[in-house]
């Protein structure tokens, strides 16, 4: 049995396949109720209310595979600890790209859910669903509960949290992103460069006691670490290099106490600026 990251969903708006996930529309185009291009002149008279974005986000899920037969994990077993690599482009002058650890919850079998413990209702499908489209569409998805944010950054890297209570905490003054040549990159950008970065995520949830719902108020945490490598290598040589140095930018716990067990966390990458893009380079692979 093989398991593997990949992307399972992003905002209305984004190229995604399993691997990668782009943006390619501009700021300045206006969206329609169901986030497809609105022609200016239609603009005026839709019966639809327009909007546009300033960022687009896509989730990532674990991919298990036996043999011929993949699916993406509805299991929160398989989430309580997970490491995703991320190379991120971005042919914007100032590139800021954020990388999440955002909750999500798996529908429980009936009669799992222990209500003496955790009174509260269980989401419905529906809203479920429309949590995570919203999710995906905000830049501020780090003032939503139990999310953590690291802000990348040609200058550094920041830390973002409402939970923690972190609003902008430089966490790292090494550049995040290298500048490439944009031949490398693809054609369709206007400046000369564009920018690179190797970005790791990893965390653990290190609940205490039994890992049942009604035990969870034990003292449930989640241990979060953010890596980056260094990616100012030779002329011509690979941004996205794995075998480059690895730096631990960030280590840190975040209390869920009284979160059951069939909430977990998941990484989300969200792409402030046109044509940015980010793809899983290396996977968390394990057989059994």
């Amino acid at each position: 049995m093989t398991r593997r990251w990949v992307f399972t969903r992003a905002a209305t708006g984004l190229l995604c396949n399993a691997q990668c996930l782009m943006r390619t529309r501009q700021n300045e185009v206006l969206l329609d109720a169901e986030g497809q291009p609105m022609e200016s002149e239609n603009a005026l008279t839709a019966s639809t209310v327009w909007r546009t974005h300033r960022a687009f986000s896509g989730r990532c899920g674990l991919c298990v595979s036996d043999g011929e037969v993949s699916a993406v994990s509805e299991s929160a077993e398989d989430y309580r600890a997970g490491e995703v690599n991320f190379c991120l482009r971005s042919a914007g002058k100032r590139p800021h790209v954020l990388i999440s650890l955002v909750p999500h919850y798996v529908r429980q079998e009936k009669g799992e859910w222990n209500h003496d413990a955790f009174p509260c209702c269980l989401p419905t499908a529906v809203e479920q669903d429309e949590y995570d489209r919203k999710m995906m569409e905000t830049p501020l998805i780090w003032e939503e509960p139990l999310t953590f944010s690291v802000e990348c950054t040609a200058d550094g890297m920041y830390v973002w949290s409402d939970e923690c209570g972190v609003y902008g905490e430089k966490v790292s003054s090494v550049p995040c992103f290298t500048p490439r040549d944009q031949n490398e990159y693809g054609k369709g950008t206007d400046d000369a460069k564009c920018f690179e970065a190797l970005v790791g995520l990893s965390w653990k949830d290190t609940t205490t006691g039994s890992p049942h719902a009604e035990d969870d108020q034990l003292g449930r945490r989640i241990e979060v670490m953010v890596s980056q490598w260094s990616t100012f290598t030779e002329d011509n040589a690979p941004a996205c290099n794995m075998a480059a140095e690895r730096i631990c930018v960030v280590r840190r716990v975040m209390p869920c106490t009284g979160i059951p067990s069939c909430v977990y966390f998941v990484p989300f990458i969200t792409l402030m600026d046109d044509l940015d893009s980010a793809t899983i380079v290396q996977n968390s692979e394990a057989t059994s």
